[in-house]
């Protein structure tokens, strides 16, 4: 091969490594500006989550939402929740019964049900899952009677049992289980997102209750409310 040659041929390689180079430089700026710009999109999201009140982001009643009472009520108080939590077991056993005949059966309260359950816990996930369910066939009280009785007996095919029983004719519902695990992810997710960081909380008027609330600290708030923006809660 003639220096000539040689001298072309290192040319065409040096200005091939050069494109490469040039190629590789540009895909990490592409990538440094994609990161930067997700992590700007964090920042920003933390910013609202940190500054937006509580109402801005959860107030609204979704079509897949277990409701118990009418959903024209006025007063919307929404709890997260979740099987195998006590105090969760403790409101629903004992200031549920007089919420439901105080403030939810006079047409004041709904009571929106939302699992808090972050996906670690197939038994949580599964239980929950069931339970929109027989939401889908209005049955969730039932249910919802059953699994704080009998959860911590109960394993997973024994769950299934025991919701089929309940269902009564609609166990096809059971096949949309993927469906409600999606649901329940977005629902922990919006948690997150509002500053829910663990079962019960509760969110009122656009205001987050962390912890478990007796029936007592409810009543006071909700009868403000009524006050405030009703006039009279037995209007």
């Amino acid at each position: 091969m003639s220096l000539k040659n040689r001298n072309q041929d290192i040319l065409f390689y040096a200005i091939v490594v050069q494109f490469i180079l040039i190629g590789f430089l540009i895909f990490q700026i592409y990538q440094l500006n994609t990161k930067l710009n997700i992590t700007n999109a964090l920042l920003s999201r933390t910013f609202a989550i940190e500054n937006a009140s509580v109402k801005d982001v959860h107030l609204n009643v979704n079509e897949h939402d277990i409701v118990i009472g009418n959903i024209e009520a006025p007063i919307p108080v929404f709890i997260y929740t979740s099987y195998g939590c006590s105090f969760c077991s403790e409101f629903f056993m004992k200031d549920f019964p007089e919420l439901n005949k105080s403030f939810i059966e006079t047409g004041i309260v709904k009571l929106v049900v939302r699992f808090m359950i972050s996906g670690n816990d197939p038994k949580k996930t599964l239980a929950a899952s069931l339970a929109l369910a027989s939401n889908e066939a209005d049955r969730f009280q039932s249910y919802n009677e059953m699994m704080l009785v009998q959860y911590k007996n109960l394993d997973s095919v024994q769950m299934i049992i025991k919701t089929e029983e309940i269902l009564q004719g609609n166990e096809n519902l059971l096949a949309s289980s993927k469906l409600y695990k999606e649901q329940l992810t977005l629902d922990y997710n919006e948690a997150k997102f509002i500053g829910v960081k663990g079962t019960p909380s509760f969110v009122i008027d656009g205001k987050l209750y962390t912890g478990y609330k007796n029936f007592n600290e409810l009543q006071k708030i909700i009868e403000k409310l009524c006050e405030e923006k009703f006039q009279n809660c037995e209007d």
